[in-house]
């Protein structure tokens, strides 16, 4: 019962993502992006989006590497701090891609396609263990490290 559980949350998650990328191909055909970027670069102002991933499931790492490996392609994948040090591109959209809330998953999958890709990411991390002896931190790093991993029990 509970394989059956995490397929349909699977499948419904994956069904959202389908309609976020179908909106975004409805926006990007209308040309409403076009039309923004266009005044962005006749105003000479650099374009920055920022890809905020959190979790990546084991069973969607082929599509999350070959979304990073277009926006490598399509866009200047940059860090935070070259925005802070204004190194921008204006022919080019500007991509900083970030991490938050602390997934394993991170050093499993996504720190080697990164590197295999040669791509700057930024990862937010809990700072909630900071100050702690060491048997705390080790136990708060056990109670609230997520995992995207099932249980086999």
């Amino acid at each position: 019962m509970k394989s059956n559980d995490s397929r349909l949350e699977r499948e419904v998650e994956t069904a959202s993502l389908r309609r976020q990328d179908l909106l975004c191909l409805f926006f990007y055909y209308c040309g409403i992006s076009r039309i923004r970027n266009l005044v962005f670069r006749l105003r000479r102002m650099p374009i920055v989006r920022i890809l905020a991933f959190h979790d990546v499931p084991y069973c969607q790492i082929r599509c999350f590497r070959e979304k990073l490996e277009f926006v490598q392609k399509a866009t200047n994948v940059i860090s935070l701090d070259d925005i802070f040090a204004g190194r921008m591109s204006l022919e080019k959209i500007n991509i900083v891609i970030t991490f938050d809330d602390g997934y394993r998953s991170w050093l499993d999958t996504i720190c080697p396609i990164l590197r295999d890709l040669d791509l700057n990411a930024t990862f937010f991390i809990s700072s909630g263990h900071i100050g702690l002896r060491e048997h705390e931190e080790r136990d708060f790093l056990l109670k609230n490290l997520k995992s995207n991993k099932q249980s086999s029990s």
